[in-house]
């Protein structure tokens, strides 16, 4: 009977590790290098610029000179200077004199007021990924980062006793 409740721990702790290294992956793949590139993910909160960028999708966003602006690009940029709020619109016209951007979304009928430059976030990557970007907020403005850790602390509680129990039943085994 310990035996089998050996295995059964062994197999418990091959799948904590598992769920923890792909968490660990997924945060580095989804974070950490994007952000080491200068990309910065954001969620697309509106249907503006459906079918392109779906409700909900997730986009990779990055600063971008004034000069290298080209009408066509998709950008991000905040409401207002003082907002948390951004939108992500196609650029339709570049005033270089006032550094003034004209944006509209792609599904919305009319063009939105001008938009200083130094309200742009940046130039948005031209792939979105579907739901994604829902995940993503919720992790980063919510307790997102402390449930991960909290996560990460009982993964490895849980694989650390399965350890014990493992290694107690090996000794049960061999009469130690």
């Amino acid at each position: 009977m310990s035996l089998k409740f050996a295995r059964i721990a062994k197999v418990v702790q091959a799948f904590i590790t598992g769920v923890f290294v792909t968490l660990i992956l997924s945060l580095v793949l989804i974070f950490f290098i994007p952000q080491c590139l200068d990309y910065h993910p954001y969620e697309i909160q509106t249907g503006s610029m459906e079918p392109d960028y779906p409700v909900g999708s997730m986009i990779y966003v990055k600063p971008i000179e004034f000069e290298d602006l080209r009408i066509g690009d998709i950008v991000t940029f905040r409401t207002s200077k003082e907002s948390k709020m951004v939108v992500t619109h196609r650029l339709l016209q570049i005033d270089s004199e006032n550094q003034m951007l004209l944006t509209k979304g792609d599904a919305n009928e009319e063009q939105d007021p001008p938009v200083a430059y130094a309200s742009l976030v940046g130039k948005a990557t031209e792939f979105a990924v579907p739901k994604l970007g829902r995940i993503v907020r919720r992790y980063q403005d919510g307790n997102g980062r402390m449930y991960t850790l909290i996560g990460i602390v009982f993964l490895t509680g849980i694989s650390f006793l399965m350890d014990l129990v493992i290694r107690h039943e090996e000794y049960k085994e061999a009469g130690l």
